[in-house]
């Protein structure tokens, strides 16, 4: 059970080193990880403290969680995540790569998007997970595991194409447009969006924004205080567009998340 090093993009207001919640993730065996990303521990210990809310920014990737014995599948959010903790608690989650979930559903992932569902008819292997998500890291992740790879779903190809260009488009700061991806593809514009909707949930156009606009929070976060650069560095000639985008994700102006982040 190898743990996960490079440090989680996306979090808005949790700090890692210092914060109420502690976090882990775990790299999944080889036959599973085309499919899922990684298995995630959290745990707080709020007692005697008031509840905290942290929030996240949304990737385009399903998550199964669970969290005092309840899974629930979450689909990709569109807007930045909240969750409000409080008490002593844990949580454990599989984090499946985007279009990695396709297989298991066997029906398109679009279907889940902006959702949070019971699992269990949708996905029966869900009974046989564990429940207690207090239990030891090491024992989550091996019951998990042994429960997916027994269900492992036949390979498909389209999981792959999809991963590519998502991958793509997360790596490559040079993609703004979607048709930059089409010419890279050589699909058309249809047959891209049709995959996208089919496999991660979401256009391709989301998912370039979110990925630029996950830059311009670390930038701002940062301290990078010139808005305008920023804005044109992500291919916004419009500022104001630029804000727009960025406040209806992550909740507040970049001038306004700047200063917070400076305060925490």
């Amino acid at each position: 059970m190898d743990l996960k090093l490079n440090p989680p993009r996306g979090l808005l207001n949790l700090d890692l080193e210092s914060g109420p919640v502690r976090l882990a993730r775990y790299v999944p065996s080889t036959p599973l990880a085309e499919l899922v990303e990684h298995y995630w521990t959290a745990r707080w210990d709020l007692a005697g403290q008031p509840p905290f809310t942290y929030e996240s920014l949304p990737y385009p990737s399903v998550h199964l969680v669970v969290v005092e014995g309840r899974w629930t599948l979450t689909g990709v959010p569109t807007r930045r995540f909240e969750r409000t903790l409080q008490g002593t608690g844990g949580a454990f989650g599989i984090k499946f790569r985007p279009g990695g979930f396709r297989p298991f559903l066997g029906g398109s992932v679009a279907h889940l998007t902006n959702r949070f569902l019971d699992p269990l008819p949708l996905l029966p292997l869900t009974a046989e997970l564990p429940r207690d998500a207090l239990l030891p890291d090491a024992v989550l992740v091996e019951h998990t595991e042994a429960v997916l790879q027994v269900h492992l779903p036949a390979p498909d190809e389209r999981v792959r194409e999809a991963q590519v260009w998502v991958n793509a488009i997360a790596e490559d700061r040079a993609i703004l447009r979607v048709e930059q991806v089409v010419q890279r593809s050589g699909m058309t514009l249809r047959a891209l969006q049709r995959l996208f909707r089919e496999y991660v949930g979401v256009s391709p156009k989301w998912v370039i924004q979110r990925y630029r606009l996950f830059e311009a929070a670390e930038r701002v976060a940062a301290g990078d205080a010139d808005g305008a650069q920023v804005a044109q560095a992500l291919g916004y000639f419009d500022q104001a567009h630029f804000i727009r985008d960025f406040k209806a994700i992550v909740g507040r102006s970049p001038g306004a998340f700047a200063a917070e982040r400076r305060v925490a």
